[in-house]
């Protein structure tokens, strides 16, 4: 929401206010300043035009001599035609930086001739958003004032970031509201512009008929007419140009404004192009609409809409039709101004992918006791944004229906009640000095404070809503920390529903999630986070079976956007959305690991997912790929005190988005926990990757399961380890996991066991190859003789032989 300085001043006295400070106050009250930025240069003076020459080397420019009061005259090279000589003119000097250009005059050659320069058009002064020539200023001014001051045009413009619940603020009255109450300022009321009703009633212009009242809470029309459409007076471009709202004409600009200065959305309709009587319904099922961005929109039996007796002309809330727009050719208008149920415009405009001013205003809720007198507000302005165009004529009366008159609630609180909260000492009087200065109306009966909520304010529902506003206004800076007086004891989960996870996750488990954080730190990879929602082609990508649950995805019943409409159901599409955007910045060293729910129809549950290409550093600075093994070797490290448990193996079922030979399932306990592998090349090049891409997902739930059961302390081994040799010659669709297993079974003495080749060539026999590992003896007890280790060895060789099929080499 943009503001403007000098259009706030006409709803509260900024006198004397520091932009800076108000920006800080905004802040801490909870109305976020994105930025502001100053409509004014000082190097922009008034000059004035001595003569206009061709210039030499261009047709399509002049070179004008311009004086600017400091007894230099200039040549300032131009291409508008719109001047003469003796024009007034804005003119940007040397060093001048316009706020509607991005760039700093100097003084440079133009079509080789020197111009010393700029004359300015109102879009350059950020005054327009479009100009058709240079602003001709009155002839009245004096040369050389800087142009800003002398048009009465300096401003500043501030970007607020308002929150949902702040529709109130979506306004220059709003903005104001809050200012006022912050610095401690009364609310100006302006004067309304004052015109005269014809004696033609407006009953024999137009009739109104509102079916529905349960979604049209209030709706009122007003009938001008001999009005002539043209362009804007300049102080209504001007204040709407501030803010970045393009001027169309005197008709639309004065609903522009409206809705801008008080928060109230409008429409004009053409009256000689609608037929009969204005009537607010219900759409008939595929009825449809062409609106005024010219695009045709069909109907649902669910979508309010405002109709003539032949057609509908207005979806309401949301957009009219371009069927009824003011057009040139307008002499007689048509005002509407209402208020409609925010969930039936919310539904129709979120369904429609329409969202407009008037829909993002009155789907937050409007001011509902404004809408007269916005209406009488809105007839004003017309009538005065036509002065020297025409002589327009107001129909006698207004045409306004109403479901129910506006009843404000009422919302109780004390200040013991506010000091609990807050940890203050304000007394019954602060707080309603305080309500009372955002305009909630308050009585005090004993110690309690009845307060009224003003219609603008929806959002203020419950009395922590009061306790929040009183400390806005209060001002957060000035809260002294307190410790909360809460009960110390014992925390209770709150029971949940079988299949649900706890809502209280406990100390061991949030140990162990860092730890599974730090240890994928450690390897290099970076930690992704990404929503808990993704679309049909993100799915798509994983080429899943239509078995598998994966595909079984719950619709989110009101998607932020189409790629957000479903909870996830694996972490991967996500890391591969990423790994899309990194590589189509030319990143070429990518590691992302991501820690997240997913969502399948039968259990939601924790997994950790990683993907890795491109270059990495290895050991002692040595640079290589990212590989298999990497990935292998980071999902070990995550189970590491379980290895001797896990098994390794070749999927039953294989992934479909990794490759076919390059993937692998890490087994406990009979469950599978973990797959690598590499990501299926068709994926890679779908997403824009040449390089092989390693992928990692594992089920942390069941992990982390297993590492929250107690391990024992094992003391430092007192005595020393044997290390011995082994290669073993086996079938080829033998796994290393089964010899290790074989080795680790045949005595306990067996501490650990590596593999540390594997070779298929020369010297060994068709279908065979060979496993050369290390096996470490140690004993608790003693220190290992020449007996104990060969008996061990004998049953090592024994054992891997009976279970595998294996031959020692």
């Amino acid at each position: 929401m943009k503001v403007s300085w000098k259009w706030l001043e006409d709803w509260v006295d900024l006198t004397e206010i520091l932009v800076d400070d108000l920006v800080a106050r905004l802040n801490l009250a909870g109305l976020e300043v994105a930025g502001f930025k100053e409509l004014y240069d000082p190097k922009i003076v008034v000059g004035k035009i001595l003569e206009i020459n061709d210039h030499p080397k261009a047709d399509k420019l002049v070179m004008c001599r311009v004086d600017v009061g400091d007894g230099v005259v200039r040549n300032i090279a131009c291409g508008a035609k719109n001047m003469k000589a003796g024009d007034i003119v804005p003119v940007a000097l040397e060093g001048a930086r316009p706020p509607g250009i991005d760039f700093e005059i100097v003084s440079r050659p133009v079509a080789g001739v020197v111009s010393e320069g700029m004359l300015c058009a109102e879009e350059e002064l950020g005054l327009s958003t479009q100009s058709d020539g240079l602003w001709i200023l009155p002839p009245d001014l004096i040369i050389g004032q800087n142009a800003y001051e002398a048009t009465q045009t300096r401003d500043v413009v501030i970007e607020v970031e308002l929150t949902p619940n702040r529709a109130d603020c979506l306004s220059h009255i709003g903005i104001a509201r809050e200012i006022a109450a912050l610095f401690n300022r009364p609310l100006k009321s302006p004067a309304g512009i004052a015109f005269d009703d014809s004696e033609e009633p407006i009953a024999a212009a137009i009739g109104l008929t509102v079916s529905e009242p349960e979604a049209c809470l209030r709706y009122g029309l007003a009938v001008i007419e001999n009005v002539v459409v043209g362009p804007s007076p300049a102080w209504l471009r001007h204040r709407l140009a501030a803010i970045g709202m393009r001027s169309i004409n005197n008709i639309v600009d004065v609903t522009n404004y409206v809705l801008m200065d008080v928060g109230q959305p409008l429409h004009a309709f053409d009256l000689d192009r609608l037929d009969g009587g204005m009537i607010v319904r219900y759409a008939n099922p595929g009825e449809k609409l062409s609106g005024i961005d010219h695009k045709e929109h069909t109907l649902e039996a669910r979508d309010l809409i405002i109709a003539d007796s032949a057609k509908a002309v207005a979806i309401a809330g949301v957009m009219g039709g371009d069927g009824t727009e003011v057009t040139s050719a307008t002499t007689r208008v048509l005002i509407e101004c209402a208020q409609f149920q925010p969930t039936t415009v919310r539904k129709t405009a979120k369904r429609l992918g329409l969202h407009t001013e008037s829909s993002h205003r009155f789907e937050r809720g409007i001011d509902s006791a404004a809408v007269e007198r916005n209406l009488e507000t809105t007839i004003g302005l017309m009538v005065k944004a036509q002065a020297g165009q025409g002589t327009p004529s107001v129909r006698k009366g207004r045409l306004f229906q109403e479901a129910a008159p506006y009843i404000a609630r009422q919302v109780a609180v004390t200040s013991s009640r506010v000091n609990q909260i807050l940890g203050t000492e304000l007394s019954t009087a602060d707080v309603t000095q305080i309500l009372t200065s955002i305009g909630v109306t308050n009585k005090v009966v004993g110690d309690v404070v009845e307060a009224s909520i003003p219609p603008w304010r929806p959002d203020l529902e419950r009395t922590i809503d009061l306790v929040e506003e009183v400390a806005r206004i209060h001002g957060y800076d000035k809260l002294t920390p307190t410790l909360p007086r809460i009960p110390m004891g014992h925390i209770h989960r709150t029971k949940v529903k079988s299949g649900h996870p706890p809502t209280i996750i406990s100390r061991r488990r949030l140990s162990l999630s860092r730890r599974v954080r730090q240890v994928l730190l450690g390897a290099g990879l970076a930690e992704a986070m990404n929503y808990s929602f993704f679309g049909e082609t993100d799915l798509a990508q994983l080429s899943l079976s239509a078995e598998d649950a994966r595909t079984k995805v719950r619709r989110v019943a009101n998607p932020l956007a189409a790629d957000q409409a479903f909870m996830r159901t694996s972490l991967v599409p996500g890391l591969l959305k990423a790994l899309r955007t990194n590589a189509s910045r030319k990143y070429d060293r990518i590691a992302l690991f991501e820690v997240g729910r997913v969502y399948l129809p039968e259990r939601e549950y924790e997994r950790v997912a990683g993907l890795a290409v491109g270059s990495r550093l290895g050991h002692v600075g040595e640079i290589r790929s990212w590989d298999f093994f990497d990935m292998k070797g980071v999902v070990e490290t995550l189970a590491e005190p379980f290895a001797g448990q896990g098994e390794w193996r070749v999927p039953a079922i294989l992934e479909p988005f990794l490759h076919p030979g390059v993937q692998a399932e890490w087994v406990l306990d009979g469950q599978v926990v973990a797959n690598v592998g590499q990501l299926h090349p068709l994926v890679s090049r779908e997403i824009g990757v040449d390089d092989a891409v390693y992928v990692f997902d594992v089920d942390l739930d069941r992990l982390l399961g297993t590492l929250e059961a107690v391990h024992k302390y094992v003391a430092v081994a007192k005595f020393p380890a044997v290390q011995r040799d082994f290669a073993f010659l086996v079938d080829k669709d033998r796994t290393y996991a089964e010899v290790e297993g074989a080795i680790r079974a045949a005595s306990e003495l067996i501490e650990g066991v590596s593999l540390f080749d594997v070779y298929a060539g020369a010297q060994v026999p068709e279908g065979k190859q060979s496993y050369a590992v290390s096996v470490a003896y140690r004993s608790t007890e003693k220190t290992l003789t020449e007996a104990d280790i060969t008996a061990v060895d004998s049953r090592i060789v024994a054992e891997v032989e009976q279970r595998t099929g294996a031959t020692l080499r």
